[in-house]
């Protein structure tokens, strides 16, 4: 399952950034299922992913679902928690078990999770949830030819510190199992400041923003929690 991360400021493409810096699709089996969560109509998918994704898509035969697990979210008043949406659309589209035992399955895990504790309006909203997920899960059609002009980007810049392109990049990019020991410090760690270099995810709803003193100064005021730009 891949996510969208949206960015606040306009001025910015948003992007699925783990597919555009790793290559997520290099252990998917041929014919497999993937789940995007992202939050754009099925149709407008396509042209969103990066070319390559696309050759690996179309080459492998993948079938491409969608959801925006964070609208069903916040439309039964679940807030920014998705996992009930995202497990109903993983075995709805999986075929773990059939799609209709599956879902009984996860409406009775529910109603034992919250019902016995008296939080009948929580198995309410997770229900809602659980049906929100089927309604809004939909498939994308996958074309005979990759079309997008995005390209995939490198995990670190070309200017990163040694370590940082030998070491961490292949384990932002998924292969730190392949990283030769020698490669690893003697005492195990880790150069300072290595962390700037790492993928980070901005929220799409609340992001803080401060005002007055600086962050940490005495009397500095609470963050405040606003919507993010679409």
């Amino acid at each position: 399952m891949c996510h969208f991360l949206p960015f606040p400021d306009p001025s910015l493409r948003p992007s699925f950034v783990a597919l555009e810096r790793q290559d997520l699709l290099r252990v998917a089996a041929p014919g497999a299922t993937v789940l995007l969560n992202a939050p754009y109509p099925p149709e407008e998918i396509w042209d969103r992913l990066p070319r390559a994704v696309q050759a690996t898509v179309i080459a492998k035969k993948l079938r491409l679902f969608t959801i925006d697990a964070g609208v069903v979210a916040r439309e039964v008043g679940l807030g920014a928690r998705t996992n009930t949406v995202l497990q109903t659309c993983f075995f709805a589209i999986s075929g773990v078990l059939p799609r209709e035992e599956a879902i009984a399955q996860i409406k009775g895990s529910i109603r034992k999770s919250y019902e016995h504790k008296g939080q009948s309006s929580v198995v309410d909203r997770n229900f809602a949830a659980v049906d929100g997920s089927l309604a809004r899960l939909s498939e994308v059609k996958v074309p005979l030819s990759a079309t997008s002009k995005i390209e995939m980007q490198t995990p670190v810049p070309a200017s990163a510190p040694a370590f940082v392109r030998n070491v961490t990049e292949r384990m932002f990019a998924g292969m730190g199992e392949e990283l030769p020991v020698s490669l690893i410090p003697a005492d195990g760690t880790f150069p300072s400041g290595t962390s700037v270099y790492e993928k980070r995810n901005i929220s799409s709803t609340a992001l803080p923003t401060y005002g007055g003193c600086g962050a940490g100064a005495v009397g500095a005021k609470p963050p405040r929690f606003g919507r993010a730009a679409a």
